[in-house]
């Protein structure tokens, strides 16, 4: 189930200016206290995603806060909620919303009278993203949003045209593949005559990465540059929490998102990471300069969760 945030009010800052990368900082201020209301203060939290955002974001650095005074039902904000997420994007786009002004029973109550709900227009900011805590969300209605940068929204490159005349060939066996060289791929300017030389490169690179022929364990890639302590001189859950945060985020760096069920303490989850599934988890070095993303989950791994499960 996803962590869904329901601040009291809520402010932010995002970057997507780095393709596959998302950075920035938000300030959920959580329910007021009736015992402190002078006390009231927003918690701080950075993000850190792989990934890019959608629509008339992608590209793009924006601020945005919400317009409410306060939320129709703010509740408190998770403990667990780290203030450093870390991790993989999801689907974050804003876009045009209709819905009615009424409350649901309103509007229940209204339609068995035969009356037709008001609807307003709207926008929604939907941010998604994956991280030690897991499945996150956070959707903010109607927020102010300014963009903080001048550069229009990049564009995708267009797809390469095709002669009509290829699509009646027949497809032969191992039509990928040269003849007489078997497991030797065509080059895709062979398959696709006037093949961009950029989109080939592309489409050369995808293949290496799906046939995973040059991976190699997620260790390799991070262990020498973090200088990661052994898990056991990791004693506190402060010092695991710390040291798990860089390697999950030296992880994300490398398009491979890791999500660790609530059964596991720091501790716990760090010496699983360290001592098993960085040798076990393998990536190809470019993995993320193309944009791809591997996910693992500690689900099978846990005992606890299989219980649940079943």
């Amino acid at each position: 189930m996803a962590m869904r945030l329901h601040p009291h009010r809520v402010r932010g800052r995002l970057s997507n200016r780095e393709h596959n990368v998302i950075t920035g900082e938000l300030q959920l201020w959580p329910p007021r206290s009736e015992e402190s209301p002078n006390e009231w203060k927003p918690i701080t939290v950075e993000i850190k995603l792989t990934g890019n955002l959608s629509g008339s974001l992608k590209s793009r650095s924006f601020e945005f806060e919400s317009t409410e005074a306060e939320s129709p039902a703010p509740v408190p904000l998770p403990e667990s909620l780290h203030s450093e997420q870390v991790g993989e994007a999801g689907d974050c786009f804003w876009q045009e919303v209709h819905g009615p002004r009424l409350s649901v029973e309103a509007v229940h109550e209204g339609i068995a009278r035969g009356e037709t709900p008001p609807v307003d227009r709207g926008t929604s900011l939907h941010l998604e993203w994956f991280s030690h805590n897991g499945h996150v969300v956070l959707e903010v209605i109607n927020p102010v949003l300014n963009f903080i940068d001048d550069a229009p929204p990049a564009v995708p490159s267009p797809l390469p045209v095709i002669d009509a005349n290829d699509l009646d060939r027949p497809i032969e066996k191992d039509d990928a593949l040269n003849p007489g060289q078997p497991g030797e791929r065509r080059a895709w300017s062979d398959v696709i005559p006037g093949l961009d030389p950029k989109i080939e490169a592309m489409y050369e690179q995808w293949d290496e990465i799906t046939d995973g022929s040059k991976d190699e364990p997620i260790r390799n890639l991070i262990e020498g540059p973090l200088h990661l302590p052994k898990p056991q001189d990791v004693q506190t859950e402060e010092e695991a929490g710390a040291a798990l945060d860089t390697l999950l985020d030296a992880m994300a760096d490398h398009g491979v998102n890791l999500t660790i069920c609530d059964h596991y303490t720091d501790v716990e989850a760090y010496r699983l990471l360290v001592e098993e599934l960085l040798d076990k988890i393998e990536v190809h070095p470019e993995q993320a300069d193309a944009g791809w993303v591997s996910y693992y989950d500690t689900f099978d791994l846990c005992e606890k969760c299989q219980a649940e499960f079943i």
